[in-house]
């Protein structure tokens, strides 16, 4: 891009930043956005449960936005104060969700991402992320969103983490096939 270019601000909205699921999977992949161009803030709808995984985003966040005590229209006009011009709703329809204040169009972009696979039903999000399994092609007219589909799934991993970790696999295996992207050589998952 051209000198002094204003970098693509990100912003990522979830009352699961904590010791929950959604940053198990999500944790690795807020440090790994290219700082060059994209600019990367979490706004947290739940105050810290003061957890591993909660540390590690705030951490990897170039901007991390406690917003748990604000109502949604104090958070959408954060957001949009912020100039944040893709928001990404990682809730959708589940607990802590504040769907209404994509309703409230804080950001030119919005996005449905991970948490709910399903469409919002409603005008506010512009895309949904998701892949061929959970949105099937035959049922995109349901849908009020366009699709983002994302090969071969819609759910992001913390690279990170690994089987090994769990201890299941030897450090052989996940260093010839998982560490590779070949996901165990079976069905689809050779190189």
């Amino acid at each position: 891009g051209a000198a002094g270019a204003t970098r693509l601000r990100v912003g990522y909205v979830s009352a699961d930043f904590g010791d929950h699921p959604l940053t198990h999977l999500t944790r690795g992949l807020f440090a790994l956005h290219d700082r060059s161009r994209l600019e990367v803030f979490c706004y947290s709808l739940r105050q810290s449960d003061r957890s591993a995984p909660r540390a590690a985003v705030e951490s990897a966040a170039e901007h991390f936005v406690d917003v748990s005590s604000s109502d949604s229209a104090a958070i959408a006009a954060r957001i949009a104060a912020d100039g944040i011009h893709v928001c990404v709703d990682l809730n959708g329809f589940t607990s802590g969700a504040r769907t209404e204040l994509f309703a409230l169009r804080p950001s030119p972009l919005q996005v449905g991402m991970l948490g709910f696979p399903g469409s919002s039903g409603g005008a506010f999000l512009d895309y949904l992320a998701t892949d061929a399994v959970a949105s099937p092609p035959q049922l995109e007219h349901l849908y009020s969103e366009a699709l983002l589909r994302l090969p071969p799934s819609y759910l992001v991993t913390d690279h990170a983490q690994t089987l090994l970790h769990c201890g299941i696999l030897p450090p052989a295996a996940v260093s010839a096939a998982w560490l590779r992207g070949g996901g165990g050589g079976g069905a689809g998952g050779g190189d």
